[in-house]
């Protein structure tokens, strides 16, 4: 479970390979790698309050304060592929993103690197429980994403925004194979991925 709050670079600072902006801070950034490397769990599950790919930060002229960039350099992406590159390298499989900070359900696939296609990421993304719905479809390409599933419709009361109020779920089976969904508040299940262990 990341701290991506504290530690964080300025929001409106410019984020490139040559001056990354850091958003866990060196020690963080140092625990979670060191765990991933000393890690045996069948699947490394990370949870991170702002999501990979979806542009956040609001007004957008104040910097972007998730980890993608978008349509700026702001954001904090430079961090994350140097997480993935490491991941990559080390070959640490099995590993879901749980993000929130999005007042809608969206679900991803990635294959950030194009030199190995079989380095596999996950993203679930859920939210909000009890609060307005803002869907927003716009995605940074950077990680290659592939989108699975959106769950949410602009709203102007409350009434039509429970519709899409939502929470995720994971279980994993005895035989390692791992079942996120997106949940309704009515308890109704509307999307379900189904992960088997490589």
């Amino acid at each position: 479970m990341l701290d991506t709050r504290q530690y964080r670079d300025a929001n409106a600072a410019s984020d490139s390979p040559g001056r990354p902006k850091t958003m866990l801070g060196r020690e963080q950034l140092t625990w979670l790698k060191e765990g991933l490397a000393a890690s045996d769990a069948t699947w490394k599950v990370i949870v991170s309050s702002v999501p990979m790919s979806i542009p956040t930060g609001f007004p957008a002229s104040g910097g972007r304060d998730g980890w993608a960039n978008f349509d700026q350099t702001t954001g904090f992406e430079q961090e994350l592929l140097d997480i993935l590159g490491f991941m990559e390298r080390n070959r640490i499989a099995n590993t879901l993103w749980i993000t929130t900070d999005v007042h809608f359900a969206e679900v991803f696939r990635y294959r950030p690197f194009a030199t190995n296609p079989g380095f596999v990421v996950y993203e679930l993304a859920t939210g909000p429980l009890n609060a307005g719905t803002f869907p927003n479809r716009d995605v940074d390409p950077t990680l290659r994403p592939e989108v699975l599933t959106f769950f949410g419709e602009p709203a102007t009361s409350w009434e039509q925004a429970k519709r899409f109020f939502n929470f995720g779920t994971i279980e994993v089976a005895r035989n390692g194979e791992l079942t996120a969904e997106i949940v309704n508040t009515a308890g109704n299940t509307q999307f379900s991925l189904m992960l088997t262990p490589r």
